[in-house]
């Protein structure tokens, strides 16, 4: 028992001790009285654990193994203290030499060159991002990066983007937002990857966000672009993006990728024309036909707007949607502003009227209807 309270009393004589110099700052001497008190303890074995029963050897062995626990915990505050008063004292030139030299937590020393928000620390931070074997390092040098806002780590952070930790390219991601919200320049950089349809700088144009929706917006009238623009403006989750994406709801081919890009940024249109070209985007005939009204207003004016497009929108539209009421509009549409198109369009939708106007039409305009296996009918009557 003698030997137990003397091992008590060595435990809270150390505890003391580093808990003392901890709280004075003191770590090359805490780390000094830690080395001592490891050498110390197989020595202390020897002398008392001969003493001891079995039990007490275990309950000696479990004591020092818990001792040297709280050595190695008591070092990491130590060294993470030290790194906090590097910080509040803003010295830069220490926390970068300690960051260059990728000593132990040079990663905190990277957060903290981000919190104190000096430009002297770009340069550090982007060698430690492009070149540092650790990936923690690089992880918190990108956020640093981030903070501190500067256009000239652009660069760096897109390449990390194919960085082989994922964590460090969704740091990069966000750093990349936080430039792109000081200059939105910053997101045409990302334009050429995303041009080739480059995963990442997708990813990132969707983190970006609002500062990217201008830049993306002209890439809408790109035919080959389209589907690949809505799409990252649909994911961005952003109500900026809503704007440049509803003038293309009225484009038949275009228009599908559209409604659920809007639908996905919670886009709740007021507007009755607004409200049937999205549910024609959808292909919601349901929606259609139970407000068939209003859906017939739309789509008529859609046809008569003397625009080629938007008549043929109108036109397919009204196919698809199968309404028995249209069709008497529709044989006279053909009538008064018909063409090549209109008539193949009726002829092959499946609809014995419109396909019957439609041979009227051919016959009286000089052409003849030759039947064909080839091809297939761009829209069905009733499809929806």
């Amino acid at each position: 028992m003698k030997a137990l309270f003397k091992l008590g009393r060595w435990f809270l004589a150390g505890i003391t001790g580093l808990l003392v110099l901890v709280s004075l700052g003191d770590w090359l001497a805490f780390l000094f009285f830690a080395a001592a008190l490891a050498v110390l303890l197989p020595v202390t074995e020897r002398l008392f654990v001969q003493k001891l029963s079995f039990l007490r050897k275990g309950i000696f062995k479990l004591v020092a193994w818990l001792l040297l626990l709280i050595l190695a915990f008591t070092a990491a505050t130590a060294e993470a203290g030290q790194i906090r008063r590097l910080e509040a004292d803003k010295d830069i030139p220490a926390l970068v030499a300690i960051l260059q030299k990728e000593e132990a937590f040079a990663e905190n020393a990277a957060e903290a060159l981000g919190n104190i928000g000096d430009s002297n620390a770009v340069e550090p931070l982007i060698t430690a991002l492009k070149t540092s074997e650790d990936s923690d390092i690089r992880r918190e040098s990108a956020i640093a990066l981030g903070k501190l806002q500067d256009s000239q780590a652009a660069d760096p952070l897109i390449a990390s983007l194919k960085d082989d930790d994922i964590r460090v390219q969704t740091s990069a991601k966000e750093a990349l937002k936080l430039l792109a919200a000081k200059d939105a320049k910053v997101v045409d950089k990302l334009l050429p990857a995303f041009k080739e349809d480059d995963g990442d700088a997708r990813s990132a144009l969707v983190t970006i966000g609002g500062p990217a929706v201008k830049a993306l917006a002209p890439l809408l009238d790109n035919p080959d672009l389209r589907s690949r623009t809505a799409s990252v403006l649909g994911d961005m989750n952003d109500p900026l993006a809503i704007e440049p994406l509803t003038p293309y709801l009225v484009n038949w081919e275009f228009g599908p990728t559209v409604g659920p890009a809007l639908e996905k940024l919670g886009w709740e249109p007021e507007k009755d024309t607004d409200k049937v070209h999205l549910w024609v985007a959808l292909r919601r005939g349901e929606d259609l036909r139970q407000n068939w009204s209003v859906t017939q207003q739309v789509l008529l004016e859609d046809v008569k707007s003397g625009n080629a497009d938007r008549l043929q929108y109108g036109l397919y539209s009204l196919i698809s949607i199968g309404q028995p009421e249209a069709i008497t509009s529709l044989v006279s549409l053909l009538k008064k502003e018909g063409n090549k198109d209109l008539a193949l369009a009726y002829l092959n939708c499946g609809e014995a009227t419109l396909e019957k106007a439609a041979e009227d039409w051919a016959a009286a305009n000089g052409y003849e209807v030759v039947s064909t296996t080839e091809g297939s009918a761009p829209v069905s009557w009733g499809e929806w």
